[in-house]
């Protein structure tokens, strides 16, 4: 049995290395997603009453699949996002947060079926890294064109 856990973990270290011989620049995020099979992402908004959100966030955070939960303001004041194995996978989570989390009230969701961009990083096809998005704060914001002329 223990050479059985010893030779997985060779194994997963024996892929680790080689996603970073492919993309030696590759982020933990962009390893993980492709070696766990978790290739979707779901999005999620939530309203939780403000004396029940601890608990609420105590409860998602047992999830495996849970990679973000963030307080926000307004009516909707929760925000989660999950990776997944499949779309299919969506319904079966929100049935046992239903179940389990009965003041969590889900109000919005969005699947991400391929990421294009993560972290400031472009994506290729295989999900590594392959140009950079900069960011520059002191440019002033895009006019959008007028939809009347």
């Amino acid at each position: 049995m223990m050479q059985d856990k010893e030779r997985a973990l060779e194994e997963l270290d024996r892929s680790i290395l080689h996603a970073l011989q492919i993309s030696p620049r590759a982020s933990w995020t962009e390893v993980a997603r492709n070696l766990t099979g978790w290739p979707i992402a779901a999005t999620l908004w939530a309203s939780v009453p403000p004396g029940e959100l601890d608990k609420v966030v105590q409860g998602l955070g047992a999830l495996p699949e849970l990679r973000m939960c963030s307080s926000v303001t307004g009516p909707h004041n929760l925000l989660f996002t999950l990776w997944l194995k499949s779309v299919a996978d969506l319904a079966r989570l929100e049935a046992l947060l239903a179940d389990r989390l009965p003041q969590l009230q889900l109000v919005d969701r969005a699947v991400t079926l391929r990421m294009v961009k993560l972290m400031g990083r472009l994506l290729d096809e295989d999900g590594h890294a392959s140009d950079c998005v900069p960011i520059n704060p002191w440019l002033p914001p895009k006019q959008l064109p007028d939809p009347r002329r």
